[in-house]
């Protein structure tokens, strides 16, 4: 192998290895509107659901650990409120980086302990964080529609 060949071949590889990222640039990135794959989206909506059910049935292990949300979950499982039905009409998605804010209509019924059966509507804000392989919620906003 020719000397000029392999000393270009090792400064490439110098720089492959101390090439850093650019911290501003990254932010700039990170702040502009992406895309999921379907696979992506499939996992999110996902994750929407099993943090909804979660909530409902006070799986605690599941949701964020958040007092105000863990407190709002127990106190839903002791009313005894069984949750027969949950639905997303309309869902759009947002992604910036790491971060997806899911704008969406729910709604939910919900059966109680003496048989009768409750509806609730609404809209809901959510946002999901992409950590370890998954998508964590670490809140939301809901809004009941008036009845």
């Amino acid at each position: 192998m020719p000397a000029g060949l392999f000393s270009v071949r090792a400064a490439v590889t110098v720089l492959q290895e101390v090439t850093v990222v650019d911290p501003a640039w990254k932010l700039e990135q990170m702040a502009q509107p992406g895309t999921l794959s379907p696979q992506a989206k499939e996992q999110l909506l996902s994750a929407r659901e099993a943090v909804w059910r979660a909530w409902f049935t006070n799986d605690q292990a599941q949701l964020t650990r958040q007092a105000q949300i863990l407190e709002d979950a127990q106190r839903a499982a002791r009313a005894g409120n069984k949750l027969v039905r949950l639905e997303f009409p309309k869902t759009e998605i947002q992604v910036y980086g790491t971060t997806a804010i899911i704008y969406t209509t729910y709604l939910f019924e919900l059966e109680t302990p003496q048989g009768q059966r409750q509806t609730s509507t609404g809209k809901a804000t959510e946002i999901f964080v992409r950590r370890n392989g998954g998508w964590v919620n670490p809140g939301w906003h809901m809004a009941s529609a008036a009845k």
